[in-house]
């Protein structure tokens, strides 16, 4: 497995995109950036990343929901992170790993938006270490 990985964000924020963006690529990785859905969904056709890591809410509410589907129809092995910022700010959170949840969320993980860079990259390397290792064994987890 690479060390380094090409990582698709999108998020409307400019800093927060700048600091994912820079935090990552300090780490090693190359990081292609959208800020809007428009921008998000030409990358998302062009494919050629490794793992998308998408604002839930960017041009519409429900963006990083949409969004994530469409990487997940393209790739369904591309591991995808919603970062949010809606539990801080509602009380509701997402659960990946609830049925009712993972019927319509077409994540491999949700992270509130205060998430720290090492703690972002680690899930990274974790949903595709996982998603290498399930290529490795004939695993298919298509969502």
């Amino acid at each position: 497995m690479k060390n380094d990985y090409v990582i698709f964000a999108a998020d409307d924020d400019p800093d927060i995109l700048s600091q994912i963006k820079t935090g990552l690529e300090s780490k090693g990785h190359t990081v292609v950036t959208a800020s809007c859905d428009t921008e998000a969904e030409a990358i998302i056709s062009a494919g050629g990343f490794d793992c998308a890591i998408i604002d839930l809410m960017m041009d519409a509410m429900d963006s990083g929901f949409v969004l994530a589907h469409h990487v997940k129809k393209k790739d369904p092995s591309i591991p995808v992170v919603i970062i949010t910022a809606v539990a801080d700010e509602t009380g509701f959170t997402f659960d990946t790993n609830d049925r009712e949840h993972s019927v319509w969320i077409k994540a491999d993980a949700i992270l509130n938006k205060d998430v720290r860079i090492d703690q972002l990259e680690g899930v990274i390397r974790g949903l595709i270490k996982e998603r290498e290792h399930d290529k490795h064994q004939g695993v298919d987890r298509r969502r």
